[in-house]
């Protein structure tokens, strides 16, 4: 079976050539002899409740028929354009008959006890496609009672399974791949082996687990905030309050939650269910938590933070985010990220759309660090001026600063994403010594390097040059600051 357009089938037609006779002087209606080959045609007519789907036959395809719950066998398709089966009668059909059909066929079959299966493991072309919600993973059944012997019998199939759409949005800053989904009801019958009875027509469950899993053929490559769509079959069932449910894509976990209200799986039917991709990430063995932070009525950025002890020279594993955008001070990110500061404990932010990890420890003053201050493009690679004029306690913004770490005896370093912004405010860094504006011993006194000429000093500042004349040459620069008498000698060099 393949999917089309609109997801139902009709079974009509079974075509009876006999003729009628006399018995003791009455007309007996004919009786169909098992010998006999009968024609079973399907038909695309009447939408099922999963508007947009659609089946149609396909060769190869066989049901298992019954009449009088007498089990017929394979009624096997002869034309896929006209949907024509053809099968043998196990017995005579009697002037009123009963009928039930399946898909697919099973050779060992009962009336109450039909064999079926629906996938655990189940693959999908691409994101947003339904053709494989068709096929022997898909179950159908139709069923007929008194129907005289000279009325065709005409089926409309039902679907056995219910169905699950999966809706993953991708939160992540980046464009990113996704490969599988997996969804698991707690102590759920919701995939495997199940037997029907089709006196009720009702599934009991063999060899089952609680989980399904969709793999894409080809995976779905979506850009942030774009979208992955997947469709699971799965029994039907009612999950009851107090169960959980929980959904991985690509083996992560991404969502779990316990049902405060009974869920009902029905025949036929789709339960949307969505979750948001956003990736974890982890410094030092412990899991940065998401929340957003307001700097203002309208400054609303997302950060991953967390309290995180470090020894000086230790290898730091970093995972969830670009090498780039880890603090270059902290960390050698040259070097396995080994970590450059002071031992202690530290308050690590990263934010996504400035791009770049912020680590400070706010109690620490000049004996352990700098904090610099800045106008411009500054800090990180998408960091934008306008926030400035928004922030109250600057210094206190983490977006707003750099933070400048003792990587040496009397030295200090801080690497900055710089450039002029879009109102042409040039680069303007200012140090102090501590987070309550402090500038004692911070005040710099020589600069040198090789790209000295792209800044001047001017009190406690250090100013890119005047953009009109001598314009900047935004990039990364590297800022070495060493203890002299009275302040700092300060060097600087592009990295980029």
């Amino acid at each position: 079976m393949k999917t089309r357009v609109l997801y139902t089938i009709a079974l009509c037609s079974f075509v009876i050539a006999c003729t009628t006779e006399k018995q003791n002087g009455e007309i007996i209606p004919p009786l169909v002899n098992e010998s006999e080959n009968f024609c079973i045609q399907a038909k695309l007519e009447t939408k099922t409740s999963i508007s947009g789907f659609s089946t149609s036959w396909e060769d190869g395809d066989a049901l298992g028929v019954f009449h009088n719950e007498s089990y017929d066998g394979s009624f096997e398709l002869l034309n896929a354009e006209n949907g024509n089966f053809e099968g043998k009668l196990a017995t005579d059909l009697l002037e009123s008959n009963n009928w039930a059909a399946v898909y697919p066929y099973s050779a060992v079959a009962s009336f109450n006890s039909y064999p079926l299966t629906i996938a655990t493991e189940q693959s999908q072309s691409s994101s947003n496609s339904t053709a494989h919600l068709a096929g022997s993973n898909v179950p159908l059944y139709g069923t007929l009672t008194d129907v005289a012997l000279e009325t065709e019998p005409v089926f409309q199939m039902h679907h056995l399974a219910s169905f699950v759409k999966i809706v993953v949005t991708n939160t992540r800053w980046y464009e990113t791949t996704i490969n599988d989904v997996e969804l698991v009801l707690e102590d759920a019958a919701l995939c495997g082996g199940f037997n029907l009875d089709l006196a009720s027509v009702s599934l009991t469950a063999g060899s089952v687990q609680s989980k399904v899993k969709v793999t894409l053929e080809t995976p779905a490559v979506i850009d942030k905030n774009g979208q992955a769509v997947f469709y699971a079959a799965i029994a039907p069932l009612t999950l009851p309050a107090g169960k959980s449910i929980s959904l991985y894509v690509n083996g992560e976990l991404v969502k779990s939650s316990v049902l405060e209200n009974d869920i009902n799986f029905a025949p036929g039917k789709v339960k949307t269910i969505s979750a948001d991709y956003e990736i974890a990430v982890v410094v030092n063995g412990k899991k940065l938590e998401k929340s957003v932070k307001t700097f203002a009525e309208d400054v609303n950025l997302s950060c991953y933070s967390a309290e995180i002890s470090f020894e000086r020279d230790q290898t730091v594993e970093i995972s969830g985010i670009y090498q780039r955008e880890i603090n270059r001070d902290f960390f050698d990110t040259s070097n396995s990220n080994t970590f450059n500061a002071e031992s202690g404990t530290y308050k690590v932010e990263y934010y996504p759309d400035n791009a770049y990890m912020w680590v400070y420890n706010a109690s620490q003053t000049f004996s352990d660090c700098l904090y610099i201050l800045g106008c411009g493009k500054f800090a990180a690679p998408k960091f934008d001026n306008w926030l400035s004029w928004k922030l109250d306690g600057w210094l206190r913004d983490t977006p707003m600063m750099v933070v400048a770490p003792k990587v040496a005896e009397n030295t200090y370093k801080a690497t900055m994403s710089m450039s002029t912004d879009a109102q042409g405010w040039r680069v303007q860094c200012e140090l102090y010594s501590d987070l309550s504006w402090g500038q004692s011993g911070v005040t710099p006194k020589s600069l040198s390097g090789d790209a000295a000429a792209r800044f001047y000093l001017d009190g406690n500042c250090i100013n890119g040059v005047d953009v009109t004349n001598n314009p900047f040459v935004p990039g990364n620069y590297e800022f070495t600051f060493t203890v002299v008498e009275g302040g700092l000698a300060v060097s600087v060099k592009k990295i980029d």
